[in-house]
């Protein structure tokens, strides 16, 4: 009993994730008790106004990563490596899945999970 109750809630869970970041990073601030005007600056929320800094206001200008491997490379904080390339928008979607713009140049990149 106790061994089906806990591959239940592996299932879940991972349901849960793979939705989670199928649908983007505001189902993801919304969650933590964000609303739309915590990234949308100014008006009706629409594609036009959120912008970098939308997410430095709360994430910083540097913000953390994990640490990752990309073609056997050790990569501290990928969001150091080419911050001043990408900006948040490139890769982290905000009503649609996140991809890696990593993957356009570093193959491999593509199993890295963005949220």
């Amino acid at each position: 009993m106790n061994k089906q109750l806990v591959v239940l809630t592996f299932a879940a869970f991972g349901a849960f994730m793979l939705n989670a970041s199928a649908a983007g990073v505001a189902d993801l601030h919304a969650a933590k008790g964000q609303d739309c005007a915590a990234c949308h600056m100014e008006g009706k929320p629409s594609s036009s106004n959120v912008s970098e800094a939308s997410c430095q206001k709360c994430h910083g200008e540097e913000p953390a990563g994990k640490a990752l491997e990309i073609e056997g490379k050790k990569v501290a904080n990928i969001h150091k490596t080419h911050f001043d390339t990408f900006e948040c928008l490139q890769c982290h979607k905000g009503h649609s899945q996140s991809v890696i713009a990593c993957a356009e140049c570093h193959k491999g990149a593509q199993s890295i999970q963005v949220p």
